[in-house]
């Protein structure tokens, strides 16, 4: 088995210098594109319940300017979601005119500003994919039978039935229930 080189924080730091350096500002109708795709989604209404609760400190990004991020991502990248990617669009490649209008709080450009920006996209990110995933099953885990008859034992039956939602038609689990298997990803 190969052993994947940990990555010092010099490979960071030149990773966000040649992204610094590729850096060109985003169109304004494309982020106009954007926001239209997702507002028209309904995915905004579907996940902010779950997302933002009403404990604790206000978000400084809102759901609905990560899911333009996220959008704005994947058009860039073939598809594929790179939450430092996202980062940088939302806090550096927008125009500060669509940053206001998103409500996206101004970062300093360099790596601590980055990594703050970096934070704050991760956590909301996280919040958003741990409202959509129904399991409760713990992620990316290989669990013993033994493990995995404990929590099915444990788990209210609507939680371990295939066919299953959480009752809530607008809750997102609603829409896709997974196979609880012995090995668990999220």
């Amino acid at each position: 088995m190969t052993k994947i080189p940990s990555r010092s924080p010099s490979d960071r730091h030149e990773r966000l210098l040649e992204m610094r350096a590729e850096r060109t500002f985003i169109d304004d109708d494309a982020v106009t594109a954007a926001i239209e795709e997702v507002d028209n989604s309904g995915l905004v209404t579907l996940l902010e319940e779950f997302v933002h609760l009403p404990r604790g400190r206000r978000r400084t990004l809102h759901l609905r300017s990560l899911l333009i991020g996220l959008h704005l991502c994947t058009q860039a990248t073939g598809g594929k979601i790179v939450l430092e990617r996202v980062t940088d669009i939302l806090y550096f490649r927008t125009t500060p005119r669509m940053r206001a209008l998103l409500g996206i709080p101004e970062y300093p450009d360099h790596d601590q500003g980055f990594e703050a920006a970096y934070a704050v996209v991760r956590r909301l990110f996280h919040a958003m994919k741990d409202a959509m995933n129904p399991s409760p099953l713990p992620c990316n885990k290989n669990l013993s039978r033994k493990e995995a008859r404990e929590l099915a034992a444990n788990a209210a039956p609507d939680e371990t039935s295939p066919n299953a939602s959480n009752g809530s038609p607008s809750s997102p689990s609603s829409f896709w229930t997974p196979p609880y298997a012995l090995s668990t990803a999220c």
